[in-house]
């Protein structure tokens, strides 16, 4: 799991300060434990871009820049994929979504 989460970078762009980064993860954690709801995001896809969007922007914050690359990805060409292939890409996505909340929950524990 090595590289899922730079703390460092999320620490800079936390101001340098442990208690607000530890709130972030945890407000993310809150918002991404339960991973990526697939069905709604295949069924909407302008949510989805949406979606996708505040991912990316969330993961680059707390230093998880490997997910916030492949959100990245996903968002710039989400309307040309086809159906399975968006599938797919939800399903990478999910996937990084576990290691980095394992990560952040590993991180968490260490802390307290």
């Amino acid at each position: 799991m090595t590289g899922v989460l730079d703390i460092n970078q999320g620490l800079r762009h936390c101001n340098n300060d442990p208690a607000i980064y530890t709130a972030v993860l945890q407000q993310f954690l809150l918002q991404y434990r339960d991973g990526i709801n697939t069905t709604a995001w295949l069924a909407n896809p302008e949510q989805a871009k949406i979606e996708l969007h505040t991912l990316k922007g969330l993961c680059a914050t707390i230093g998880a820049l490997p997910l916030s690359t492949l959100a990245a990805h996903s968002y710039q060409h989400w309307a040309e994929l086809t159906a399975n292939d968006a599938k797919d890409e939800l399903q990478q996505l999910s996937l990084q979504l576990q290691h980095l909340i394992q990560a952040i929950d590993n991180y968490l524990s260490n802390i307290n």
